[in-house]
């Protein structure tokens, strides 16, 4: 889990580790994109057809959350099964304590 973003990096306050959870995927619309009337969400695009409709197990994503200017940070290169995302939990809050 990546564990080298300890500090916001616009403000440089200190982040709260935890986690994104997504279902069919984390949507990025590059601004292009806006430029049309209508646009399809490209993640959900390559996810397939029943991935759009079909409720789908969900997976864990470390994130980090700066609260002093509200950027949240997404690690979506590492995605973690809910017993992944537990474990990784506990060994969070063990550090905090």
């Amino acid at each position: 889990m990546n564990d080298k973003i300890t500090k916001c990096p616009c403000c440089g306050s200190p982040v709260a580790r935890g986690f994104a959870v997504k279902t069919a995927g984390l949507s990025f619309v590059r601004p292009e994109k806006f430029k049309q009337f209508a646009f399809v969400d490209e993640d959900l695009q390559r996810a397939g057809f029943l991935a759009k409709f079909l409720p789908s197990r969900a997976r864990y994503c470390p994130s980090f959350l700066c609260r002093s200017c509200h950027v949240y940070l997404v690690d979506y290169g590492t995605v973690l099964s809910r017993r992944q995302a537990d474990q990784a939990a506990r060994s969070l809050g063990a550090q905090s304590k």
